[in-house]
């Protein structure tokens, strides 16, 4: 970070590192967020076959890996049929990644798998299909003092297709998702289950919070608003930029 001439990071706590431990000053740090690019997502109608034959849809969405606390999602899954007797949810866990087989023998082992699919990595278009037909979407990351810092990409995704988001109470995701979300107590299975569990229930909640989600993708989340940060970026390395860049996310600030 000390030797470059600007330093390009993703959100305000990774700008903080590089302030702090990277010596830099806040002027040669530029905040890009990774947001999606909408031109390659398409709302579809709900497709009810996904769904099982049950009323309702949850999905896991990205790479499979150690870190990111699918096995958490299951024990969640599991507590939702044997704590609070759920039978009227089926669960999709899409994406490939090195963990992925492990997690699904876990399902197995675990007795979830009845009521869980594992699609591996899919097309653009069947990825659409799927969050199109989804009642909400699910991060299972832990807290820890990566992901409390880290943006989370499926999060956004969830959103564009007005998904409202269960996850643990993390800072970053607080700041992605703001109302579009509901946060359960941090690396507590039951806390995620219950908070799955109060939005199944709760329709009129659900649907507030997905247009809130939607909505902030839209004006705020979707790559379109990271382009201008990231040229004044590059004018900058260049030194071809006149003045010092503004700070590009003042409105992420969370509580």
């Amino acid at each position: 970070m000390r030797a470059a001439d600007v330093v390009i990071t993703t959100n305000q706590s990774h700008k903080l590192i590089a302030t702090t431990r990277g010596g830099r000053s806040g002027s040669d740090v530029a905040v890009v967020r990774s947001g999606p690019d909408l031109g390659r997502f398409r709302r579809f109608p709900a497709d009810v076959s996904y769904r099982q034959r049950k009323r309702h849809l949850l999905v896991y969405l990205g790479e499979i890996c150690e870190q990111d606390g699918v096995d958490h999602m299951v024990r969640a899954l599991k507590l939702l049929r044997e704590r609070q007797g759920r039978t009227d949810f089926h669960a999709i866990f899409v994406g490939g990644g090195p963990h992925q087989q492990a997690i699904k023998a876990y399902a197995e082992a675990e007795g979830v798998s009845e009521y869980a699919s594992f699609t591996g990595r899919v097309s653009d278009e069947e990825l659409c299909r799927i969050l199109s037909s989804a009642t909400l979407g699910v991060d299972p990351d832990p807290k820890n003092p990566w992901s409390d810092k880290s943006t989370m990409n499926k999060v956004i995704e969830y959103m564009y297709f007005g998904l409202p988001v269960v996850a643990y109470d993390l800072h970053e995701t607080r700041v992605s998702a703001g109302e579009a979300g509901l946060y359960a107590a941090p690396n507590d299975e039951l806390a995620l289950a219950t908070a799955i569990g109060m939005l199944l229930d709760d329709p009129s909640r659900r649907a507030i919070m997905g247009e809130i989600g939607a909505t902030r993708v839209r004006d705020v989340l979707a790559w379109d608003h990271s382009v201008a940060p990231l040229l004044r970026a590059y004018d900058r390395a260049w030194g071809t930029e006149s003045v010092s860049p503004p700070e590009t996310e003042p409105a992420f600030d969370a509580p």
